[in-house]
């Protein structure tokens, strides 16, 4: 982990210093308008730390952008990323396309009880 404590769990890479990523958000907030959030929900939505997640500019900006989870998995962390992304669907009432439930169907029979923290 790194000295203060935070690591990136999309990449396991330590976060020296927050001038060197992103605040990224789970679900991504273009993700979330196709999906039927509300415009009256739209700053509760950004702002919600359980959307939250640190990231690396190359992955946010380059590679996550504003897919969802059938189009973009991290490279560490999946069963976590799943997890956060059905409570943050569901917190919101957010729809699901059928690519997105096969998705979460397979990231999340590939995980223990033990695989939802965040583990580098």
């Amino acid at each position: 982990m790194a000295a203060h404590g935070k690591i990136a769990p999309y990449t396991c890479r330590p976060v020296a210093s927050a001038a060197g990523v992103d605040i990224e958000h789970i679900v991504a907030f273009a993700e979330a308008r196709r999906s039927g959030l509300p415009e009256s929900r739209a700053r509760e939505f950004v702002d919600d730390p359980l959307n939250i997640a640190v990231a690396y500019p190359a992955v946010n900006r380059y590679q996550k952008r504003d897919k969802d989870i059938a189009q973009w998995q991290p490279a560490y962390n999946r069963c976590w990323y799943a997890r956060q992304y059905e409570r943050v669907k569901a917190k919101y009432d957010l729809a699901y396309d059928p690519a997105e439930r096969a998705a979460i169907k397979r990231v999340m029979a590939s995980c223990g009880p033990d695989n939802f923290s965040i583990q580098c």
